[in-house]
């Protein structure tokens, strides 16, 4: 038989309220910023020419290699590649029976009163003394890191690490453009420039908007063979200087110190170099920090 007329058989709908979420738009861009927005690029034609031509009239394949090798067995001695010898879970903060452990026992104890007072550590928690005792028992283990840049040094750099140092400064660069689009560097400092990636860098990322750039290196060689490789290129001349000197006219509005920290001995000393930098931003100025990771994360 046919169905009743008196059933209603159209669609009945709940009523919209507004969304407490984040919009599509809003979901959409940050799914556009975790995403790697970057595809491959080459390093700038001049300077890599400039290399070829330099490996070629002044470089033995032998010597470089041997060099590249004892260049990138230093770094891994004190980045990537070392073997973690604490759990990560010893730098967590003391719970319930602080009192119980070595280092506590240690300050209980008044024969160890005037060393902790002396150290300057008698108000630090266990988690962080360990974190301490870490950094200085690696930096006791690499008392010898310190390179040396000699010609064939600075030569092998070159070959061996210069178009990997552009690379890892271009990509930071770059997203730093995406996310903060109004950002535009003016005034340019690179702290430990080495021959100077990162500055040419930041011409690529920024074309045409560098006006002053800083490079402080200590090694004439790196200095030379800087100045070499940015001479024909579209950007503002480096000031080349060996230290970090006090009469800095004005405020950098971008200071990055590339692959730096690890080559600088002692955690004070690093975080007095991270606290220098810091304070000769202008308002609104970026610090770029970029260094290699470890299993324990970098604890320096």
């Amino acid at each position: 038989g046919s169905l009743s007329n008196s059933i209603h058989r159209g669609f009945k709908f709940d009523r919209m309220f507004a969304s407490d979420d984040l919009s599509p738009e809003s979901v959409l861009e940050l799914d556009q910023l975790a995403l790697v927005s970057l595809k491959t690029q080459d390093a700038p034609r001049q300077v890599m020419e400039k290399a070829v031509r330099l490996l070629r009239d002044f470089g033995q394949k032998k010597d470089l290699e041997r060099y590249g090798r004892y260049m990138l067995k230093k770094q891994r001695s004190r980045t990537s590649a070392e073997t973690p010898s604490v759990l990560p879970s010893w730098f967590l903060p003391e719970g319930e029976g602080a009192d119980n452990g070595p280092i506590a026992k240690m300050r209980n104890n008044p024969a160890f009163k005037d060393l902790f007072a002396h150290a300057g550590v008698a108000s630090l928690d266990d988690s962080a003394m360990r974190r301490l005792a870490i950094a200085h028992k690696e930096d006791k283990r690499h008392v010898l890191y310190q390179m040396f840049w000699s010609p064939e040094a600075s030569l092998t750099y070159m070959a061996h690490r210069y178009p990997a140092t552009w690379a890892v400064n271009f990509r930071i660069l770059n997203e730093l453009a995406r996310r903060a689009p109004d950002f535009a560097p003016r005034r340019v400092m690179d702290y430990g420039a080495g021959p100077a990636p990162s500055l040419v860098a930041v011409q690529e990322i920024w074309p045409g908007v560098m006006e002053h750039a800083v490079a402080v290196e200590p090694s004439e060689h790196m200095t030379q063979l800087g100045k070499y490789l940015t001479a024909d290129l579209d950007m503002p001349p480096i000031q080349w200087q060996r230290c970090l000197y006090d009469n800095i006219d004005d405020p950098m509005d971008l200071i990055i110190a590339s692959y730096v920290q690890m080559e600088v001995k002692g955690q004070q000393s690093r975080d007095a170099l991270v606290k220098q930098l810091w304070s000769r931003l202008s308002p609104g100025g970026v610090l770029v920090l970029i260094e290699p990771g470890t299993p324990t994360g970098f604890r320096f």
